[in-house]
């Protein structure tokens, strides 16, 4: 009997052990949500006396019962307090051994409070008076009792209820300096997710952990809790709500076609269900299939055309949703995007008359100006862009009138200024010079401060020198080099008066002064470098073409500071001069200066002036046509140039394959075949090409008896038939990327 009284004390130990363990707990749990900074500081129970706790403390219990009796009878006390005050009368009158009052204070105090936060602490403490009673099966009936309902299924989903509540805080703060804990959240609603039973709480608390882990931008996570919670609550009243949230994890994870069958899905199964909820997840689906297509960028016109599709849907739907501003400036945006500027300008300017949508929150009217002035804003930049100038003026002098103050109102300002140059811009491009100045002339007016002034300035002369109206170009580029010198566009006005005077005027003298005055980079350096070519010596020679009989030969020469000219010609030997060089150019390497000359004589250089370009023709009297001449043109002091001048009537047409040559001459006074010519070839039959090494040609006419083809391998020496054509077939094929050169001569009449 003393075993079983023991083993029974035992388990009523331990019951009450776990009683005191989660009655402690329950006394604790918010029943009514309180601002957690008063919770923070609120004692757990209510103070007691000084004087009540040291009559216990004394065992003086009978005046601690009567103390505590007189506050409770006390109309003053706060009915929330009563009781506790009964609690500690019966935990009181058990200690004195006064079980059977106990008992009765403590049922008395569960009848009247059986919901109170206290009411755990009086059954537990009512079950030990009923075990010092040694009511056994008493005390066991109310452990068991407590138990249960303590580990009861309702009991488990409040405690899940209170993870939850912590984690919405840790979702959403209430001090505002106290960061998010999305993890944390979703921690601790996994923890409720294990404790809760029902099936209505643990779908609410994983869709829940859905939220929380998009909001730790977990989206992998995110997406398959959605998807368990879609395919496990199949009939939750939150369903809709997940298959939303799907489509959002989706789009995060970049599965868009996915996404967008998703929310294309929803919104077809809730078109009819009329309740706040299902419309707003309606229009958010629309609107998140738009966003599937890239709107407000779509990658290409089927994005764009569908995607503003589902914006549309959205507006006539839903006028009044949140989304419904931002998803019609949208279309304006997407068009914009694609380049299709009428539409933008036309979706931009629904956007303004407002038709398609009607704010019905301040949050949304808000969105709306701030839209509004953007929108006025891109319609001013389309326009410009289309070149409609005066019609993007309009725009954007609109936006500063509706919007004096907005976001873009000096952008806007500055637009106006850039249209204008524009304006100029546009005329000079359709050579309309006198608008352009016009057009520019009224900018300087109205901005003498802008910073573009004098590159204004710069281009109005310029506008004038492309008309050949040099003195006006040259006024203007004065007026800028006054008001504004040191400037960059200044220095480049210098730069182009100087070259003007130069090369326009022909008064280099006062060129290279304005020239020197440019001292502004990157003019400087180029005024410089013209000084040095206008300062220099400069001696250029051409020889224009071939000479008929009859002809007097002639070089077309430019010079520079040079005031005589003196010229020497030597008659060239050219089939010598071939055989040997193997070809008829390279004159100029000759050494002739210990050579006698056929001709010399010095003339005067036409129109001389100092540092002045002077391009003249000059006649070769004393070169007899027809023939070959080398000409030395030089000042005799520091520059010289040779030049060959060939007189001759022959003119030759030479086609070479791997296995022939075609070679046809032809009497250019008479237009016939010149019967008779000698053909000299250079290049071997086998596709290779010899020149060797020899020593100079003699200048001095020579009569060579035509070698034969062992005496110069190099050279083939062939003759033109009665129509003046040479047909010759190679011994072995050639390769026809090797140069073939050739001389025919006849006479003094050569060509090559």
């Amino acid at each position: 009997m003393t075993q079983r009284i023991a083993g029974k004390r035992l388990l009523f130990g331990a019951a009450l052990l776990g009683l005191g363990t989660l009655a402690g707990y329950a006394a604790v749990e918010p029943s009514v949500k309180v601002p957690s900074a008063h919770r923070a500081v609120e004692p757990v129970a209510p103070a007691l006396p000084s004087k009540i706790v040291a009559a216990i403390q004394e065992g003086k219990f009978d005046d601690a019962v009567a103390a505590l009796k007189t506050i409770a009878a006390d109309p003053k006390t706060k009915t929330e307090d009563a009781p506790y005050l009964q609690l500690t009368i019966g935990v009181t009158q058990r200690i004195s051994g006064k079980l059977d009052a106990a008992q009765a204070t403590l049922t008395t105090a569960i009848d009247a409070a059986p919901k109170s936060p206290w009411a755990g602490k009086l059954r537990a403490e009512l079950a030990a008076v009923e075990l010092a009673a040694g009511r056994f099966d008493r005390a066991e009936q109310l452990a068991r009792a407590e138990t249960e309902a303590l580990l009861a299924d309702p009991r488990k989903d409040r405690l899940a209820s209170v993870y939850r509540e912590f984690a919405r805080r840790l979702l959403d703060p209430e001090s505002p300096v106290a960061p998010r804990d999305p993890e944390g959240a979703h921690a601790l609603l996994e923890q409720a997710r294990t404790l809760a039973k029902s099936n209505e709480l643990r779908a609410e608390l994983l869709l829940g952990m859905a939220h929380a882990s998009q909001n730790a931008n977990n989206h992998a996570r995110a997406l398959t809790e959605f998807q368990t919670h879609i395919h496990d609550y199949n009939k939750s009243n939150d369903r809709a709500e997940a298959r939303f949230g799907l489509g959002e994890a989706q789009f995060a994870t970049n599965q868009h076609p996915s996404a967008r069958l998703t929310w294309t899905d929803l919104a077809s199964d809730l078109e009819k269900t009329d309740t706040k909820t299902a419309q707003d997840l309606r229009a958010r689906a629309l609107d998140g299939i738009a966003r599937t297509y890239g709107i407000p960028n779509p990658g290409d016109d089927a994005s764009l055309n569908l995607g503003v599709a589902a914006l549309k849907r959205l507006l006539a739907a839903y006028p009044s949703h949140p989304l419904a501003v931002q998803a019609a400036y949208q279309i304006g945006q997407a068009y914009l995007a694609r380049g299709k500027s009428q539409d933008a300008i036309g979706a931009f300017r629904a956007f303004l008359k407002g038709d398609a949508f009607k704010p019905a929150t301040d949050k949304a009217k808000e969105e709306q100006a701030t839209l509004s002035m953007a929108a006025q804003f891109q319609i001013g930049r389309i326009l410009q862009g289309q070149e409609r100038f005066d019609e993007a003026i309009a725009a954007f002098q609109a936006y500063l009138s509706m919007f004096p103050n907005g976001p873009q109102s000096a952008a806007a300002q500055r637009a106006i200024l850039d249209t204008r140059l524009l304006i100029a811009q546009d005329h000079l491009r359709h050579k309309q010079y006198a608008k352009s100045r016009a057009a520019w002339q009224e900018f300087l007016n109205d901005n003498p401060l802008d910073p573009r002034v004098p590159q204004t300035l710069f281009q109005i002369g310029e506008s004038f020198a492309t008309e050949k109206t040099f003195d006006e170009a040259i006024t203007a580029w004065e007026t800028l080099i006054g008001k504004f010198p040191g400037t960059e566009p200044a220095a480049h006005a210098q730069f182009e008066i100087a070259s003007t005077y130069e090369t326009e005027k022909g008064d280099p003298a006062e060129a290279i002064e304005r020239f020197k005055k440019v001292n502004v980079a990157p003019w400087q350096s180029q005024a410089r470098q013209r000084i040095a070519v206008m300062e220099a010596k400069a001696l250029t020679v051409v020889t224009p073409r071939a000479f008929r009989s009859g002809e007097t030969p002639y070089l077309k020469i430019t010079t520079r500071n040079l005031e005589k000219l003196t010229f020497t010609a030597y008659k060239l030997n050219a089939e010598s001069y071939f055989r040997k060089k193997h070809a008829l150019d390279g004159v100029e390497s000759l050494d002739i200066g210990l050579v006698q000359p056929d001709a010399e004589w010095t003339i005067d250089v036409p129109g001389f002036a100092r540092f002045k370009p002077i391009e003249s023709r000059y006649d070769l009297p004393k070169l007899k046509v027809p023939g070959v001449h080398v000409v030395k043109v030089t000042d005799e002091t520091s520059l010289q140039a040779t030049t060959l001048v060939l007189g001759s009537d022959l003119d030759v047409i030479v086609k070479a394959s791997r296995e022939q040559l075609l070679v046809f001459a032809q009497d250019m006074k008479t237009g016939k075949g010149r019967a008779g010519a000698r053909v000299l070839i250079a290049g071997n039959e086998s596709g290779g090409s010899s020149i060797p090494k020899s020593p100079e040609p003699s200048l001095t006419p020579v009569e060579l008896t035509p070698p034969t083809p062992e005496a110069d391998p190099v050279v083939r020496d062939e003759t033109t038939g009665k129509d003046g054509v040479l047909i010759k077939t190679w011994d072995t094929p050639r390769d026809p990327s090797t140069p073939l050169h050739y001389l025919v001569i006849d006479g003094d009449h050569v060509a090559g």
